[in-house]
């Protein structure tokens, strides 16, 4: 094999490390390596007086960092008053504290405009994924609670949505390991490419 044919594969070589060094998913922060991306998809229905009609879907995703049960960074939702959304400066809360029956966990979500909070969301969960809680504690604080734990709200108009059923999983990210398989992968098919091309202009030209 000739020197400059040499010197090309010692250049693809060390691009395919580049690329996999540059690309692939570097360690987490120390504070980071309990943050996980939870994806939310439900069904809800308009409440009027005491009925509640309709099953329109609702959709969204957010952070939880694990370590306090609690939503960090921004959020969004696809409801049927639109798109509710924040930039997690403090509006989203959680704690194990806050969702009935004890041990749940009541997730808040708020939009602001200015000062003032104009939607809201409201999750509570057996934890931060898994089934939603829609259905009424009766035993809260000892009286009949008549409102789910589970809605959201146009808060500037008063309208008013509950959660007829609902989930949230986990969003599974790629391994390191698999990413740098991919990036090496695919530079060997660009090595492969360029060789065939190569070989074809060669016949051509004799």
């Amino acid at each position: 094999m000739s020197s400059p044919a040499l010197l090309r594969r010692a250049l693809y070589m060390l691009a395919a490390v580049a690329f996999c060094l540059l690309f692939s998913p570097r360690p987490a922060a120390a504070d980071n390596t309990d943050i996980v991306t939870v994806t939310f998809s439900g069904t809800s229905c308009l409440v009027s007086g005491s009925s509640c009609t309709g099953a329109d879907p609702v959709t969204g995703t957010y952070s939880v960092d694990e370590s306090t049960d609690s939503v960090v960074g921004a959020w969004s939702f696809t409801t049927p008053l639109g798109t509710i959304s924040g930039s997690g400066g403090g509006a989203p809360a959680s704690s194990t504290t806050q969702g009935f029956p004890a041990g749940s966990n009541l997730f808040d979500f708020f939009e602001f405009s200015g000062d003032t909070a104009v939607a809201g969301v409201q999750l509570d969960f057996d934890g931060f994924d898994g089934t939603l809680i829609t259905s009424p504690d009766t035993t809260k604080y000892g009286v009949t609670d008549e409102y789910p734990p589970s809605l959201f709200a146009d808060l500037t108009t008063g309208e008013t949505f509950d959660f007829l059923s609902g989930s949230a999983s986990v969003v599974a990210a790629p391994e390191p390991s698999s990413i740098a398989l991919l990036g090496l992968g695919l530079f060997g098919l660009l090595i492969l490419r360029r060789k065939r091309t190569s070989a074809r202009l060669r016949a051509a030209q004799s």
